[in-house]
């Protein structure tokens, strides 16, 4: 049997992530989970603010962007 080339991927990154997560408006919401959950973690463990958290939360999330993009998977 042959395979069909329009479901074959076109390279490594689609056939470990897949299309439709790459191409969704979604992608970038794992870096908005992350920040919360960081948040929320250093928040309720700690006796800081709630704006110290949501920093520690936010640079979380970016760095976790930028980790990414130098691995070029974004």
């Amino acid at each position: 049997m042959s395979q069909n080339p329009k479901n074959k991927p076109h390279n490594d990154l689609e056939s470990r992530i897949g299309r439709g997560f790459i191409n969704s408006r979604w992608r970038y919401s794992q870096f908005v989970i992350v920040g919360l959950i960081v948040m929320g973690l250093v928040g309720g463990l700690s006796a800081l603010n709630w704006w110290v958290s949501g920093l520690i939360g936010a640079a979380a999330g970016i760095g976790l962007w930028l980790v990414e993009k130098k691995r070029g998977v974004l």
